[in-house]
């Protein structure tokens, strides 16, 4: 594949300079981020009205067998995503534009192969483990789901490369709106696991027919060639590898708990887990906004590079510590909300110990993305598989020791892990500075006392500590100045500034 140096976001070749370049997919980033986030936020409600719903209609011990599927199609959405959607953003920025639709429709082709490959493998991991055929029909409707996810994606790619968010917020939002429906009625006539389970099938279809819509992907059909596939898998395996890694590095927490700790223990986790889950895909959406910015300014040069790595440190770290405290304060209410039962003592510690594993997470995701804009696969992997091991091997021990707090603390330290060991090979390989501690020392303390706010705030009631806590860390952040102010001036009614803010959080192209 040909790459060309001018091509950007937009998809049109030119030579505009780097200043405007920057500061026009900066704009558009911002705002993107603006829409992404807000959407992102409908969608976490319609996810955390249903989630109750399906305690209380399941009762904690199915609920835990229903969030164990999911874990476990989940990662066979990951594996069999390859890395695809990553590459194909990057690529989409920088490839030749009459090879776009070759190139997408060997990605749609070769992402079906692999799911139908990993659905197979998935109801094999069933029968091993003992699961009933209720669970393996669920596994087997659930992976008929990916099959629809995949043309989703596929349909996703060029709209995510030009950063056209409104319409992947549309479909988002669509999707969501479909589960939380399918879900209701589904519950209101006493549905049991399997079809609760199948509801992913109408949502997925939803998104896709928004995107279907305005996609320059639409009428792509797959490339069933063999040999394309291998050629095109042979090309990206290190990152195929490294993705497929992260993705079953993340779920193999909940998995192993489930083997280890019992269905109770595993309820209680998954319960929790299924609010980080949510939460923990707040920076890949953000930070997805941004990569094609990042693949542009790779492009370039690295003192550009160094600029925006320095800003996307900050602000990962700042913005990751403040959903953490906030997670904190919020989860004794939260916890009480999705079981009807009150703050359960196991289940709401392990959200409040996931909560300090968010900062990482953010850390991580911006680390990981521009070492993807540098085409470092094998250093991903290389992170990716070591916190494999790591989390495998401390979830054993820590979740059999003390079940569901154990297992949200061997997740918590494999991502403040896998967050220091990316932006520590990040910073070695552009010849970053050194990190400023200030900095660090700054956001320790903004999270110390929002955390000292909300266990004061507790002895008011759940509501006192949720309210007052996630309001007090708001504060607090904004007082210390932690909030980026591009964060402040993509909210309405504070966005005057944008246009010349954002070229300096892009790398200082002037």
């Amino acid at each position: 594949m040909r790459h060309s140096r001018g091509v950007t976001p937009s998809g049109t070749a030119g030579k505009a300079s780097g200043a405007s370049r920057t500061e026009g997919t900066g704009v558009r980033a911002v705002r993107g981020g603006a829409i992404r986030t807000a959407s992102y936020a409908v969608v976490v409600l319609l996810g955390a009205a249903t989630a109750p719903l399906l305690v209380r209609h399941l009762g904690i011990v199915t609920y835990g067998k229903y969030v164990t599927i999911t874990a476990l199609v989940t990662v066979v959405a990951g594996v069999a995503d390859l890395g695809i959607t990553a590459v194909g953003i990057r690529e989409w920025v920088q490839i030749d534009p009459h090879e776009r639709r070759n190139l997408l429709a060997q990605l749609l082709g070769t992402r079906l192969a692999v799911t139908a490959l990993g659905v197979g493998v998935a109801l094999l991991f069933g029968l091993a483990a003992g699961y009933g055929a209720t669970e393996l029909a669920g596994i087997a409707v659930s992976g008929f789901a990916l099959f629809v996810v995949a043309y989703y994606e596929a349909l996703l790619v060029p709209l995510q490369a030009e950063l056209r968010q409104g319409w992947i917020a549309a479909a988002e939002i669509a999707r969501q709106l479909v589960q939380f429906a399918a879900v209701l009625s589904l519950i209101l006539v006493g549905a049991g696991l399997l079809p609760l389970l199948a509801a992913a099938v109408p949502a997925a279809a939803a998104a896709a027919a928004v995107l279907a819509a305005r996609s320059p992907a639409r009428g792509v059909g797959p490339s069933f060639s063999p040999t394309a596939w291998w050629r095109l898998i042979r090309s990206m395996v290190p990152f195929a590898a490294a993705s497929a890694v992260g993705i079953v590095y993340l779920r193999s927490t909940l998995l192993v708990t489930s083997l280890v700790a019992g269905s109770r223990q595993t309820g209680y986790f998954g319960t929790a887990f299924r609010v980080m889950e949510i939460e923990i895909s707040l920076p890949v959406v953000v930070l997805g906004v941004v990569f094609p910015a990042i693949a542009a300014v790779a492009n370039d040069n690295r003192e550009r590079l160094r600029s925006l790595s320095d800003k996307l440190l900050t602000t990962t770290l700042a913005l990751g510590a403040l959903l953490a405290a906030m997670t904190f304060a919020g989860a004794p209410l939260a916890i009480s909300i999705i079981t009807g039962k009150g703050s359960v003592g196991p289940a709401t510690h392990s959200l409040m110990i996931l909560g300090l594993a968010l900062t990482f997470s953010f850390v991580s995701s911006g680390s990981q993305y521009a070492l993807l804009a540098l085409h470092m696969h094998r250093t991903i992997l290389a992170v990716n598989l070591s916190a494999l091991v790591l989390n495998l091997i401390l979830t054993a021990l820590l979740s059999r020791l003390a079940g569901a707090v154990g297992a949200a603390a061997a997740l918590a330290a494999c991502e403040a892990y896998v967050a220091t060991a990316a932006t520590v090979r990040l910073r070695r390989s552009i010849d970053a500075g050194r990190l400023h501690l200030g900095l660090i020392g700054k956001v320790c303390l903004a999270a110390g006392l929002s955390v000292l706010a909300a266990v004061l705030l507790g002895t008011q009631g759940d509501i006192a500590a949720a309210v007052g806590g996630i309001g007090a860390s708001g504060i607090i952040f904004l007082a210390l100045g932690l909030v980026p102010e591009e964060v402040l001036h993509a909210i309405p009614g504070v966005r005057t500034a944008v246009d010349g803010s954002v070229g300096r959080w892009l790398g200082g192209a002037r």
